[in-house]
């Protein structure tokens, strides 16, 4: 919306609900968003989600799973 009618940042984010410091820095081109990861990292490795998993589904085979 700012960059095709030129319409205020501020006003653009009011109207999406997004933060206008966001926006603004999106429309100048000062961070990708596509690569930005907000919030915290991952708990678990990639190795022990997958232990995790396997366990879980082994404790389900045994009846050791509520639903």
């Amino acid at each position: 919306m700012v960059i095709e009618t030129g319409s205020p940042v501020k006003t653009a984010a009011r109207q999406y609900g997004v933060p206008h410091n966001t926006l603004r820095d999106e429309v100048k081109e000062r961070v990708d968003l596509q690569t930005v990861m907000t919030g915290q990292g991952p708990l678990f490795s990639t190795e022990e989600e997958t232990e995790l998993v396997s366990h879980v589904k082994y404790m389900a085979n045994l009846g050791m799973v509520s639903q």
